[in-house]
């Protein structure tokens, strides 16, 4: 058993840098991505076989095989990933010894004035990109006939499967991997590597001009994590181009190639039309971030109050409830 190591640090440390003390050691990290995967993999294990035991097999079949993403599949597939927030939560707690408040931010917690300031000023610009890509490449298939019940799906779940996927990939990985090297700038590059890599590898397509659309999206969400201290801005950024990325499709075509699986194929525009997005969304939330005074250290020597393990199991219980009851919801529906 890995003796707790303290969550209260003396000097001012940057984000990825939060799980590095003086009780650190690498076995933590490795422990910690062990039990993320493997609660990760019970939790959509535990999702799936409850949609299908409520009577969504044929939904779910059709989802993971990629041939049609009705609502039913999409809100599932949406929530297996919004799960790996707390899975993410759970294994930092229980590798490091400590409260995982570290890993949204270095407030030991979600700014969410933050959160949603950055959200508000992204969405006038995915807006105009979204329209520009809409305007180079038009698919011919027009509005979805189920439009207005994925629209409400995509506004309650898009932004928690974007905040899941951060979690994993700028949070777990960023930090544990940031935490293994002395040099907190030398961490910074080292950590960045697997946390665009991993996250552009993870979307499953071998195609070039995806993996390269995905690990330049990817490298603007983790310098965003590293410059303004949190997942706040990363979580911004990916849930409104989600958000706006698939209300589009649904409205004018395309629904099925917003997805991305092994067979996709992307073309050189695709990347190009990133990058343009992200030089333009990266420096207007970091101008945003030192207007606002955002905090991108961490310091003192008070750990966060970690929740009590009654609230936990009610949360959890709730959460159980409200998805059985949304997905025999969606059945009955469908």
């Amino acid at each position: 058993m890995i003796p707790p190591a303290p969550d209260a640090f003396e000097t001012a440390r940057p984000y990825h840098h939060l799980l590095r003390g003086p009780r650190f050691a690498g076995a933590r990290a490795s422990l910690t991505f062990a039990l993320a995967i493997a609660f990760a993999m019970l939790s959509a294990a535990a999702v799936l076989g409850l949609a299908t035991a409520l009577g969504a097999d044929a939904a779910i079949e059709s989802m993971l095989e990629g041939n049609e993403m009705d609502p039913l599949g999409f809100a599932v597939g949406n929530l297996v990933l919004a799960l790996l927030i707390p899975c993410a939560l759970l294994a930092t707690r229980v590798a490091h010894g400590r409260g995982a408040g570290r890993l949204s931010s270095v407030a030991a917690h979600i700014r969410w004035r933050w959160l949603l300031r950055c959200m508000a000023a992204l969405l006038p610009l995915f807006a105009v990109y979204i329209a520009l890509d809409l305007a180079i490449d038009r698919p011919e298939d027009g509005m979805h006939p189920q439009w207005a019940m994925l629209v409400l799906i995509i506004l309650v779940s898009t932004p928690l499967q974007a905040a899941g996927e951060e979690y994993f990939a700028r949070g777990l990985i960023l930090q544990n991997v940031g935490s293994l090297f002395a040099d907190p700038r030398f961490a910074a590059g080292m950590a960045a590597i697997p946390a665009v890599l991993v996250f552009a590898a993870a979307h499953g397509s071998p195609d070039p001009w995806i993996f390269t659309d995905l690990a330049i999206f990817g490298a603007a969400c983790t310098l965003l994590a590293l410059r303004t201290g949190g997942l706040e801005a990363p979580i911004a950024l990916h849930a409104i181009n989600n958000m706006v990325g698939m209300i589009a499709t649904l409205l004018f075509g395309g629904w099925m190639e917003g997805f991305v699986d092994a067979d996709s194929v992307g073309q050189p525009m695709d990347p190009l039309l990133t990058l343009l997005a992200c030089a333009i969304a990266v420096p207007l939330l970091l101008r945003l971030a030192v207007r606002e005074g955002i905090a991108v250290t961490a310091t003192g020597t008070q750990p966060p109050k970690p929740r009590r393990l009654v609230s936990e199991v009610i949360a959890a219980l709730v959460t159980l409830a409200i998805t059985a009851w949304l997905i025999q919801a969606l059945v009955s529906l469908s």
